[in-house]
């Protein structure tokens, strides 16, 4: 049996080896670099369109398989690319060598000679078109080497990309290799697996062809670099010849424009000598003419000149371009270091000096306006020249009218007409090239504007890639033992007296060529000096109004504040003038024109400093009108008495050295000034916050419930910091960085100062205003004291009445005015802050690069991909705090702003209220939903379903939210309204979305849908009149005085309390009831309250009246009369 047993187990192993052999040789002849098949994009197609025609398909299995079709079309497709590709570059590699060694010298080929011999006699008008031509091939040859720098950049960074798409390529080849030997799923029937496995060979293609293509690429990026650094240099030959012809060629045509302007000029003068004993008509014609001519002249020179700069600003735009790649390059490859940061500085300093150049002269409005002017003339001029004969006639007539001119023979007079003849034809001839030239003036003008605003743009934006690149890179070096001495040489440099001697020559220099605007500038300052009586006095006699209930008015604050402001400029505004004189210098005045620089910034900080501090004096703005704590305004004005002479020099000296071609002073002087000027903030901060003694001890102690106020040792720190790193970082070296961080603390300290002051005018205003609010309160209040004629219960229901609609609650209108105030002041100064700090923090710049999520934005007719950033989400998450801030508190500021103006009844109040917080939250959604991606047109639909599902869902509430707006719109009920509906009655007291609350006479509360007041029957007792009619019914005997019954009645309704006697009561006998005569009593009430208390009282009052009256107010009676006998009930009937 053995002998059997071990054959069979060899057979079987033998067996299950063979089989997967010939499984996995299977999936490697499937899932290799061959493809066991081949299709076309012709079968793929005639595949898609047989299968689009099939019939009885499930739509869903067809609609996948021709998915896997369309997807093999894109992978036949890339693969044919890739091949393409591939071959590509097996010619460069192959040809790449013999293309190095043909180009091995660069030289100038036929195509590119410029056939131009300097020493021919060329006309201008050939000259012309020879630049023309030179210059577009020149232009063609700059393009070229702009496009082959872009190519060498993208070589560049080529080789790191192939890597991550070979690496890319062959995780995905991998999982299509696993993936082709899966099995058919369940899910799938076998025409979908047979497309599916046609898209994975034909992706495996692809891939394995586009592997091909990257390894070829990779070993031909070194010969394309090579090659493209060849063509450069060849390029740059070209570009070089081609700059000399036009160099050669514009300095031939100047010279041709002058020899052309000498001859003429010299035949101009010889035509003015000879007109010298020509008739007086002739010489003004030649006068004329020669005018036009020179001013041809002149605008042709001009045109040269702007072609001239127009070369210039290209070259320079070119260079400027150039150090801009050169720069991203570097910075890319090694990184900044102190010695290129100094070099880049010096790039800034350069690039902001010849942007000053050219900002001055980019401004061309005044010589196209002349320009415009001058063709005007000439059009009139040419149009008296299209009528020649009449123009000749003229001219003639006037030789005819001239003195002497009977004297004149017929055959001189014909001279003379011949004359004017030929004159007149050259003016014309003059004229109409004087305007061609002017045209192309303009048109020159405007090529000059374009191409200086294109430069300044270039120039802001290279000036803004260094700023963000140097600001944390040394500017200088540390401060060492050396330092003294180069203070010590920079102040001997500042105190030269021979350079403020020279400063001195120039200033007045400058005002003497200005003596106008000179003069008028110093009557101007003479008249702010004695202005400052006047308004000195104007301050004191305001102070007697400030805190009387009568005389107090907002305005005196704005009037002191300019007349503070007016006060405080005589002195910055003379330091301001001088420094805009000196600023008018040439450049080559660097020191004049720096002390002009300092004295300009010097006068902004001294002007601010004197304002604050008259605004801190006795009896001043913060203690009479903002109501500021004594011993803050002590103490602050104290440490600016002297804070302002040290200061104002050192902001003087800071900027001073910081001008043009001072770098070695902004160092050394500059610095120390810096210094000086940290430390001076420092002890600022420290005298001003330090706690226990700070100008905010006492707020912190009254607000000790909010965190903020807990964290006064972390402002201290947060206070001083700021002057400690502006210290730190200039005595290290960072000079620049300091510098910028102090410019951007003056400025955020100029937004707290103007926020501060904003502030306190609008608590004054409100403060104010609460004011008018609580006399408007106190005199309703009188109005309903005045109601006494009626008894103690309804004088007490009116003067409720009238309190409850009329009175305003002035502390919650306070309160939330402070809060929307206090909100708003707080936003700006955030938006500020991050405005002026974003350059200086790019560490949070972080949140504009964390993506959330993207959605489809449509770009001049284009989709593209826009992300929404953490950024997005904490803009949306502002908004929304702001709407729920704006929302909350919108009635208090409506009141302050609108209704205390306009008599306004306390329902309408609401209704504005109400529609105006939907409208805030309706600009909310939508501004929130613009921030995180979504649009109308994306949601539209979702909107439509969502609106139409809810509206069958949640029918009911979505009626009474429609009727809620209805009600606010249309305005049948209003707050305060007594209403009656499905038998309820009651003061309306709210009127929210879904429902409305009353309140009935029980004091319930009920909560009744708005959808009741639409649709069932509304009786609103007060919306146009409170006024009600009361009918009492009345019946008396039959056999009473009529006439006396109706004058009893009439009297008693007439002497009724509360009864109106316009409307009067009406008393009517209006039929013979069953028992007694039926009167009806009509009367009218002021009030729906007094229905109750009038019907009583008319009640009691008629009783009374008729019982003396001796009427008798029946009531219904029977009479039973009662017969004798007996009764039979035999049967089914009763007999009497």
């Amino acid at each position: 049996m053995g002998e059997f047993i071990l054959p069979f187990v060899f057979l079987c192993v033998f067996a299950v080896n063979l089989v997967t052999h010939g499984v996995d040789a299977y999936a490697e002849m499937i899932a290799g670099d061959a493809v066991a098949f081949e299709i076309s994009r012709d079968g793929l197609q005639d595949k898609m369109e047989k299968l689009a025609a099939k019939p009885g398909v499930d739509p869903e299995s067809k609609a996948r398989e021709m998915n896997w079709y369309l997807l093999t079309d894109e992978n036949i497709a890339a693969q044919q690319w890739f091949a393409f590709l591939y071959r590509s570059y097996q010619e460069i590699l192959s040809t790449a060598a013999d293309q190095l060694k043909t180009n091995a010298q660069p030289t100038i080929s036929k195509e590119n000679v410029v056939l131009f011999n300097p020493k021919k006699d060329y006309s201008s008008e050939e000259l012309e078109l020879l630049i023309v031509n030179s210059k577009g091939k020149l232009r063609t040859v700059n393009n070229k080497l702009s496009k082959l720098e872009t190519e060498l950049n993208k070589f560049s960074l080529r080789p790191q990309q192939i890597r991550e798409e070979t690496l890319n390529s062959k995780q995905r080849l991998k999982q299509a290799k696993l993936e082709i030997n899966i099995s058919r799923q369940p899910t799938e029937n076998k025409y979908e697996y047979q497309a599916h496995q046609i898209y994975l060979n034909t992706l495996i293609s692809a891939l394995s062809e586009e592997l091909k293509k990257l390894d070829l690429e990779a070993t031909v990026n070194p010969s394309q670099i090579q090659l493209n650094n060849r063509s450069q240099e060849q390029l740059a030959v070209k570009q070089k010849y081609l700059q000399h012809i036009v160099d050669q060629q514009e300095a031939l045509f100047w010279k041709v424009q002058l020899e052309k302007a000498a001859s003429l000029e010299e035949a101009l003068l010889k035509t003015e000598q000879e007109s010298i004993s020509k008739h007086a008509v002739i010489q003004k014609i030649i006068q004329d003419n020669i005018y036009w001519s020179r001013d041809l002249q002149t605008i042709v020179r001009t045109i040269n000149q702007y072609d001239h700069e127009i070369d210039k600003i290209d070259t320079y735009k070119r260079s400027i371009e150039e150090d801009y790649k050169n720069v991203e390059k570097k910075i890319k490859l090694a990184g900044l270091n102190p010695l290129l940061g100094r070099v880049l500085r010096e790039q800034r300093n350069t690039l902001e000096t010849n942007k000053q150049q050219y900002q001055r002269q980019v401004d061309i409005g005044d010589e196209t306006g002349l320009i415009s002017l001058a063709l005007y003339k000439i059009e009139l001029r040419q149009k008296q020249l299209r009528n020649f004969q009449t123009e000749l006639d003229l001219q003639l007539q006037q030789v005819q009218k001239s003195h002497g001119a009977e004297n004149l023979s017929v055959g001189e007079i014909q001279k003379i007409s011949q004359e004017i003849d030929k004159l007149l034809s050259d003016q014309k001839e003059v004229l109409a090239e004087l305007s061609n030239t002017y045209l192309k003036d303009l048109r020159v003008l405007g090529d000059y504007k374009f191409a200086s605003e294109q430069l300044l743009t270039l120039i802001d934006q290279y000036t803004s890639f260094l700023d963000q690149r140097l600001l944390w890179v040394p500017s200088s070096l540390p401060i060492d033992l050396d330092y003294p001495v180069d203070v010590y040489n920079s102040m001997r440099w500042l105190g030269s007296p021979m350079r403020w001697l020279h400063f001195g020559e120039n200033l007045l220099q400058i005002v003497k060529g200005n003596i106008i605007i000179s003069s008028f500038a110093f009557i101007f300052w003479f008249s702010l000096l004695y202005l400052n009586f006047y308004l000195s006095k104007k301050v004191c006699a305001i102070r007697e109004k400030i805190g009387k209930p009568y005389t107090d008015k907002i305005y005196y604050t704005f009037q002191v504040l300019l007349f503070n402001f007016i006060l405080v400029l005589p002195l910055p505004l003379l330091l301001f003038f001088i420094s805009w004189q000196l600023s008018l210098l040439p450049f080559h005045n660097d020191f004049s024109r720096a002390i002009g620089v300092g004295m300009q910034h010097a006068a902004i900080v001294l002007m601010i400093l004197l304002f604050f501090i008259r605004f801190l004096e006795d009896q001043g703005i913060a203690e009479l009108h903002f109501r500021w704590q004594k011993k803050a305004i002590c103490l602050i004005r104290k440490q600016l008495a002297w804070m302002k002479f040290v200061i104002v020099p050192c902001i003087f000296i800071i900027y001073m050295t910081s001008a043009n071609n001072m770098a070695e002073h902004s160092n050394n002087l500059g610095r120390l000034g810096l210094i000086t000027f940290a430390s001076v903030l420092f002890i600022f901060a420290i005298r001003l916050f330090q706690p226990g003694q700070g100008i905010l001890d006492g707020y912190f102690i009254k607000n000790t419930k909010y965190w903020w106020a807990n964290l006064r040792y972390l402002w201290l720190i947060v206070f001083i910091s700021i002057p400690l790193i502006i210290f730190v970082s200039a005595a290290m070296g960072y000079y620049i960085s300091a510098l910028e961080v102090q410019q951007k603390t003056i400025i955020t300290l100029r937004m707290i100062f103007i926020a501060i002051i904003m502030h306190n005018i609008i608590i004054r205003w409100l403060t104010l205003t609460k004011r008018e609010l609580a006399l408007k309160n106190a005199r309703n209040i009188s109005k309903a004291a005045e109601l006494n004629t009626q008894p103690q219960e309804s004088r007490m229901t009116e003067t409720l009445h009238i309190a409850d609609e009329e009175l305003l609650d002035i502390s919650k209108i306070n309160q939330q005015s402070e809060k929307i105030v206090n909100v708003l002041i707080s936003t700006l100064l955030l938006i500020s802050f991050w405005v002026i700090w974003k350059n200086i923090l790019p560490a949070f710049s972080f949140i504009d690069d964390i993506t959330l999520w993207q959605h489809i934005v449509v770009i001049n007719h284009q989709e593209i991909m826009q992300p929404v950033t953490l950024s997005n989400l904490f803009i949306a998450s502002f908004y929304i705090f702001l709407v729920s801030i704006a929302t909350l508190n919108f009635p208090g500021v409506m009141e302050i702003l609108v209704f205390r103006k306009l008599d306004v009844e306390a329902g309408s109040r609401y209704a504005i209220n109400q529609l105006a917080k939907y409208a805030l939250i309706t600009l909310g959604f939508i501004l929130v939903a613009n921030e995180l991606g979504g649009s109308w047109g994306k949601v539209q639909w979702l909107v439509a379903a969502l609106t139409v599902g809810l509206g069958f869902g949640l029918q009911e509430i979505f009626a009474n939210m429609v009727s809620g707006i209805i009600l606010l719109f249309e305005r049948p009920i209003r707050v305060g309204d007594t209403v009656t509906v499905d038998n309820i009655t009651g003061t309306v007291t709210r009127i929210q979305m879904r429902a409305t609350t009353i309140i009935d006479w029980d004091h319930k509360e009920l909560i009744v849908p708005n959808k009741t007041f639409i649709t069932s029957q509304l009786v609103n007792w007060t919306l146009t009149d409170p006024m009600t009619r009361i009918v009492v019914p009345l019946g008396i005997s039959y056999g009473s005085d009529i006439d006396l019954a109706f004058r009893t009645i009439k009297e008693a309704v007439c002497t009724t309390p509360l009864v109106l006697k316009d409307p009067e009561p009406s008393i009517y006998f209006i039929g013979f009831g069953d028992s007694s005569l039926d009167f009806t009593i009509r009367i009218y009430v002021q009030e729906l309250s007094h229905r109750m208390q009038v019907i009583h009282d008319i009640h009691i009052r008629l009783i009374e009246a008729l019982r003396k009256a001796d009427i008798e107010i029946p009531f219904p009676q029977r009479d039973l009369h009662i017969r004798s006998g007996y009764a039979d009930a035999s049967g089914n009937t009763i007999q009497v």
